[in-house]
């Protein structure tokens, strides 16, 4: 399919937020790179540790109300091939859009605009950056729900950012919560439910990677990383300038975030003990010194 030249939406203020929700959200052993916001209070959510982002939810339902890029091709509500070649351009549908089993190839540098009328439903679709062209150029304007499915532990990764009109639903498989990984963001009209899942959202810059804050001017690729794990553990980014630790948590590798953070604690504990041993050391050497002296000065005294 031919496409002309089309352009980036403009983000605001949502643009550092991996995923964003009007009414509800949820994430179940999941992990998040980025922020995640809610526009309710107070920001209540199952295992998100989500912060009140009013302003970048606004911004968001701007950047999902237009204006949109021309449209350069007109796609069906299915896609016939198995394996499929799209250039840089904007593809429209004024119907629900479906994917069973199949890949999108995304070639050229974009960006890739998709516009769908109504429902967005996709089951182990497969997006792929062909050319090696940045997922943060790849945008998904959903009139309705969009739900997205991998129902096997196969890599099903998905590129770009859904501009929600209603809910977004992600189920990646239970044994493989990396199968389903999406690179962009969620930003959805109503509610957000992650599960078995994975987030990597966009800087502010643009870029893969983390959504925290920018404390060190570089597109907030430097902060803490949200999300909740596959042991329940929910880490940072719970306001905007709040640190969990002192730690400088190294953007999109969270396995170095949590190793990081067990070898420091190990340090702590080794110091820990070398102290207390040092202490009872010493201890046993003043008891034994003064049982010493005291033994001489009763000898002296019945002398």
């Amino acid at each position: 399919m031919a496409a002309q030249a089309a352009t980036n939406p403009a983000l605001g203020s949502a643009a550092g937020f991996a995923v964003l929700a009007g009414t509800a959200a949820s994430c179940t052993t999941s992990t998040i790179t980025g922020k995640v916001g809610v526009d309710f209070t107070p920001p209540t959510t199952a295992g998100c540790n989500a912060q009140f982002a009013h302003a970048a939810f606004l911004a968001s339902r701007s950047a999902f109300a237009g204006p949109r890029p021309g449209c350069t091709s007109t796609v069906g509500s299915t896609f016939p091939a198995a394996s499929t070649n799209l250039g840089t351009g904007t593809y429209c549908t004024g119907a629900a859009l479906t994917f069973t089993d199949q890949t999108l190839n995304l070639t050229s540098s974009g960006p890739w605009n998709f516009v769908i009328g109504a429902g967005f439903t996709t089951t182990n679709l497969k997006v792929v950056m062909a050319d090696g062209g940045n997922p943060c150029n790849v945008f998904w304007w959903v009139g309705a729900d969009a739900t997205l499915t991998v129902n096997k532990p196969v890599s099903a990764p998905f590129q770009g950012t859904i501009l929600g009109g209603g809910d977004i639903t992600l189920t990646g498989s239970a044994s493989d919560r990396t199968a389903l990984t999406l690179t962009g963001h969620v930003w959805a009209k109503t509610a957000v439910t992650i599960t078995n899942a994975t987030i990597v959202g966009c800087t502010a810059a643009g870029v893969p990677g983390q959504g925290c804050e920018d404390e060190n001017g570089d597109g907030g690729q430097t902060g803490h990383h949200t999300g909740q794990h596959a042991d329940g553990d929910s880490e940072g980014c719970a306001s905007e300038d709040s640190h969990q630790d002192s730690a400088n948590h190294e953007v999109s590798a969270p396995a170095k975030v949590e190793t990081h953070e067990v070898s420091v604690a190990t340090k702590v504990e080794t110091k820990s003990a070398d102290k207390h041993a040092s202490i009872v050391k010493t201890a046993v050497k003043a008891t034994v010194k003064s049982k010493s002296d005291s033994e001489n000065k009763s000898e002296g005294q019945n002398n």
